[in-house]
């Protein structure tokens, strides 16, 4: 970074932001994004680590590949990883799986362990469907089933930020990250939350987060929610292994969902975080969830490896 972008960067960041700060820098400093073009739209995607078992890692709707640094950078000591970001333009949820094949296509990745994150484990119980010899085991972390409830919710979110200018629609969606920040979180340190804090009003002012972005994820889910059916015995013949983690105050995801995913899936093992909300779930304390990540997928036989 030249001395300008270091001085904003700094402003942004105080040293309370610390030890977050630096590592969000090293982070950035060793994954330069690789780009790909899908159906016009240009994807951009992180990779990293050694190793000959691969981990995608599918991100959520609040923010990119990179917010989940904490654990891209902890899964890189043991496996390669694979983190793309879901575009703006993007508005179906097919345009995002051919993306996602052409991009482990282009790095000759044959199979791989699915980390999937909100919507990011909706379009990883997609992926496992569509192509179910490239998904080794499924982790689905604070995600959920196609919801017809849900889809007519977010199908009135998309129509909402469609209409507002985009000043009004961004400021809304941060001032909805913020509140999820500012809520009580027991046994968290006061750097994560103001670093995370930083982190979305470096994201929300950036290009990155413009109206047609966050048309286009309301409108992804709006098209898994209504569009799309799971059976109970449609994945009989995979033979892979499903690890679920949820949060137990979740306020986007209701209790009835997580009950419903759980029957679904009755041979996945659980992980429930106490005291977490949606958003917090997936950014604070993750030294547990990473630990039991980090154990599932090296419990899991390797199969149609590169």
């Amino acid at each position: 970074m030249g001395d300008a972008m270091n001085m904003r960067f700094d402003a942004l960041y105080p040293s309370a932001t610390e030890p977050y700060k630096s590592q969000l820098t090293q982070f950035r400093l060793n994954h330069t994004p690789r780009e790909l073009q899908s159906a016009g739209v240009r994807w951009s995607y992180l990779i990293g680590g050694t190793g000959d078992e691969v981990i995608l890692v599918l991100h959520g709707g609040g923010g990119p590949a990179e917010s989940l640094f904490r654990y891209i950078q902890v899964l890189e000591e043991r496996f390669r990883v694979v983190a793309p970001t879901i575009p703006a333009g993007v508005v179906r949820v097919a345009e995002a799986l051919d993306a996602i094949v052409a991009i482990l296509d282009r790095e000759e990745i044959a199979a791989v362990h699915l980390f999937g994150v909100s919507n990011g484990g909706m379009l990883g119980q997609c992926l496992i469907r569509r192509c179910p010899e490239r998904v080794l085991s499924l982790v689905l972390f604070l995600s959920m089933l196609p919801s017809p409830p849900y889809a007519r919710l977010f199908q009135r979110r998309a129509r909402i930020f469609g209409l507002m200018p985009r000043w009004l629609s961004v400021a809304l969606s941060l001032k909805w990250l913020k509140k999820q920040l500012s809520a009580e979180i027991p046994n968290t340190l006061p750097a994560e939350r103001l670093f995370w804090q930083a982190y979305f009003q470096e994201m929300y002012h950036s290009d990155l987060v413009t109206k047609p972005y966050l048309v286009s994820r309301a409108t992804i889910l709006t098209d898994y929610f209504g569009n799309y059916h799971f059976e109970p015995h449609d994945l009989d013949d995979w033979g892979g292994r499903v690890l679920i983690i949820e949060s137990d105050q979740d306020q986007v995801i209701n209790q009835e969902e997580r009950a419903r995913l759980k029957a679904f899936y009755q041979q996945a093992e659980t992980l429930t975080l106490q005291g977490m909300d949606h958003m917090t779930g997936g950014l604070f304390r993750t030294e547990q969830s990473l630990a039991l990540i980090e154990r599932f997928f090296q419990e899991v036989p390797v199969s149609g490896k590169v």
